[in-house]
């Protein structure tokens, strides 16, 4: 009985401690990626500070995206049929 015992705990020590190096990889992964956005922000936030373009966003409003074809690009044969992709044409 005793043995059965110390073999669960000490799975369960193995179980826990990859459980504790699998969370330690994935904060690591997760501070780094937290790292890339906040650098891409501030370069996209500069670039769009040097061109004069900054956007002025309502943070309270999302923005609506509205896209319309113009006319000339909009033809009959702008359809993909099962037996056909876009590359064919």
């Amino acid at each position: 009985m005793h043995k059965m015992i110390a073999d669960a705990e000490e799975r369960t020590a193995a179980i826990i401690a990859e459980s504790e190096d699998r969370l330690a990889a994935i904060r690591t992964e997760r501070d780094a990626v937290a790292g890339y956005l906040e650098n891409l922000r501030g370069v996209l936030t500069n670039a769009t500070g040097l061109l004069g373009t900054a956007p002025s966003v309502d943070a309270a409003e999302p923005a609506e995206l509205v896209i319309e074809p113009d006319d000339e690009s909009v033809t009959d044969d702008a359809t993909v049929t099962d037996d056909e992709d876009a590359t064919t044409r």
